[in-house]
């Protein structure tokens, strides 16, 4: 596992873990501080630094936006009888 796939899954355990909207979003700061270290780093391979990059432009448009809702909250707004 790769510096970068580090970042994603502890993301990834963050959005598990947490329900609220502030630790969410505190998640994917991290991921976005985390990618952007990677993306400058020298010991890193070039196209983990690509990804890194990708990660982080992403996660920094997503970011300001406040788009970090549960998976339970994005199931009840699309209401019943819908797949989430």
């Amino acid at each position: 596992m790769n510096s970068l796939e580090q970042a994603c899954l502890n993301h990834d355990v963050a959005y598990a873990v947490h329900k609220d909207t502030a630790a969410l979003n505190a998640a994917d700061d991290c991921l976005v501080a985390g990618a952007a270290k990677i993306a400058i780093s020298d010991d890193a391979p070039e196209y983990e630094k690509q990804d890194a990059r990708t990660v982080a432009a992403i996660m920094a448009a997503k970011s300001p936006l406040k788009l970090g809702v549960s998976t339970a909250k994005r199931c009840k707004a699309r209401g019943k009888g819908r797949l989430c």
